[in-house]
């Protein structure tokens, strides 16, 4: 995956991404859940966020061309993502729930999904 913008700062108040949960599949792609809300008690090492979506992400760099499916894609459809209900694989949060999370877990909502998922998936599947 090609080195991508160098994350931004969050601040309390800020809308985030934060990380549920990567599964990093074979050879390269992985599956990701994740939140989307605003980030109300910045910490050292932990956050806590308001949840308001959740949403699944997969990434193939091997994929091309238009999804078939009603995932948004980027181009190449490399990543493709959709929100998902708080139940679906295995979620046991409901909207509005304050959730800790990891602070390096945390991406600003303005960097976008193609910052985060090269963040994770480098940091975590070692691609």
């Amino acid at each position: 995956m090609p080195q991508r913008n160098v994350r931004r700062p969050v601040g309390k108040s800020s809308k985030v991404y934060a990380i549920e949960q990567v599964q990093c599949l074979y050879p390269r792609e992985a599956w990701i859940l994740l939140y989307e809300g605003i980030l109300e008690g910045p910490g050292p090492a932990t956050s806590g966020i308001r949840v308001s979506k959740r949403y699944g992400l997969r990434y193939d760099p091997a994929k091309s061309g238009l999804s078939s499916d009603s995932w948004a894609c980027t181009p190449k459809r490399r990543i493709c993502y959709s929100q998902v209900e708080f139940g679906d694989w295995g979620g046991k949060r409901n909207p509005s729930d304050l959730i800790p999370i990891r602070t390096d877990q945390v991406f600003a909502w303005e960097d976008g999904l193609i910052v985060l998922t090269d963040a994770v998936v480098r940091s975590q599947c070692g691609t």
